[in-house]
């Protein structure tokens, strides 16, 4: 079991693809939070032999933290292929299915569903089929959302499912698109920790 400092050092040297495209509104998870995220959901009980899914996995992130933390079997599902082909070079050796798929097509029923969905920035409420297939597929949700929407967020889950838990976070976010202007940017962002009903 790696400490939440172990994971993230490791998650630090994961390969993030260049060429994302700005339409599907990519902002790979930085590893501390995603180490953090994952970590408090092994606290939970919900990572350790526990099913998986990563919605929107991109360099593979944090599947590849569920494995590390002991989940099994784990599954990561992203729209771009090119992501898909980062996610799988970065986990290389381990026991992780990754598949090209939009997030819509996912089948079958998992304990814990992590992701860090489009923020619909440029695309409004393009985080809602993550939500949506959240809710029909997991038990548990790890989701992070532009703060701004955290309003939606909780009106959308909350008929649905029980929010337990709301952590405000910094997601430190590199120079990535060519209309960024500093190099690196920090995005007010929130997790949500949801068991479905």
């Amino acid at each position: 079991m790696y400490s939440k400092k172990q994971l993230e050092i490791r998650l630090s040297k994961l390969r993030v693809g260049n060429g994302l495209n700005s339409l599907y509104e990519q902002y790979p998870t930085d590893p501390s939070n995603a180490a953090w995220i994952v970590f408090k959901a092994a606290m939970d009980n919900n990572v350790t032999k526990r099913s998986v899914i990563d919605l929107g996995t991109g360099n593979g992130i944090f599947a590849i933290a569920a494995y590390l933390m002991g989940a099994d079997p784990v599954n990561g599902i992203d729209l771009d292929g090119t992501q898909v082909d980062i996610a799988r070079e970065n986990a290389a050796g381990m026991n992780i299915t990754f598949e090209t798929k939009d997030v819509t097509e996912v089948m079958g029923h998992f304990h814990t569903a992590f992701m860090n969905p489009p923020f619909g920035s440029v695309n409004p409420h393009a985080d809602k089929p993550f939500l949506s297939k959240a809710l029909d597929i997991a038990n548990w949700i790890y989701s992070v959302h532009n703060i701004k929407s955290s309003e939606f967020v909780r009106s959308f889950y909350k008929p649905n499912a029980e929010i337990v838990y709301e952590e405000k976070l910094e997601l430190r976010m590199p120079r990535l698109y060519a209309y960024h202007t500093h190099d690196f940017q920090i995005i007010p962002a929130i997790l949500f920790v949801v068991k479905n009903m």
